[in-house]
């Protein structure tokens, strides 16, 4: 992040994201990316709404597990991104229309 990331965010593109996110609108990022990389990048734009492929952890004491390689649920990427957002808006009341 501090070295490749950071220095590529362009104020331009925080300043849009804030315009958006003052003028109310729900501002989330879907990626097929995984969640562990694009976290910090959500985080760095100040969006907390972030849908990312999730990937499984071995159970282990502490939940401190490894990764496995293995997705969890619906991955993000082709028709998965329209399955996500549609689950998205579902936990929330709303549809696409």
């Amino acid at each position: 992040m501090h070295t490749i990331i950071h220095p590529a965010i362009q104020p331009q593109a925080l300043a849009l994201v804030q315009q958006h996110q003052q003028a109310g609108d729900e501002v989330v990022i879907i990626t097929a990316t995984n969640n562990f990389v694009t976290g910090p990048i959500a985080r760095a734009f100040g969006v907390s709404e972030l849908i990312a492929v999730e990937l499984e952890h071995e159970p282990a004491e502490g939940g401190t597990g490894w990764i496995t390689g293995a997705i969890q649920g619906v991955p993000s990427f082709r028709e998965g991104k329209v399955t996500r957002i549609g689950q998205w808006l579902a936990q929330r009341g709303l549809t696409l229309a």
